[in-house]
């Protein structure tokens, strides 16, 4: 009667290089924060979490400009827009702790 389709998210397996970087730059821009919040648990230290945090954003950024093809630019654009925000965030608070003498 009616089909229905299952909804797949993210790139299929064997998926190009720019799909995956697309998602790739999606995905790692949105679970950043999570992972530096669990660094910070961890290891009770502020720079460590914003250090690694800027390097994921980095490669999200750059991987996000590789992957910004026809059928993924959208979520290129997506991914490429919060990494560039939470980096220049995370660059600025990384700055204002190396002034800081608390």
């Amino acid at each position: 009667m009616f089909g229905l389709k299952r909804m797949n998210l993210g790139p299929k397996p064997n998926s190009p290089f720019y799909t995956v970087a697309a998602w790739y730059s999606l995905v790692a821009s949105i679970l950043t924060p999570v992972l530096a919040f669990v660094i910070l648990a961890v290891s009770g230290r502020f720079d460590l979490p914003l250090i690694v945090a800027f390097c994921i954003l980095i490669s999200s950024f750059l991987l996000g400009i590789a992957g910004c093809r026809k059928p993924n630019v959208l979520v290129s654009l997506i991914g490429i827009v919060i990494s560039a925000l939470l980096g220049f965030a995370t660059l600025v608070y990384l700055g204002s702790l190396k002034g800081w003498h608390g």
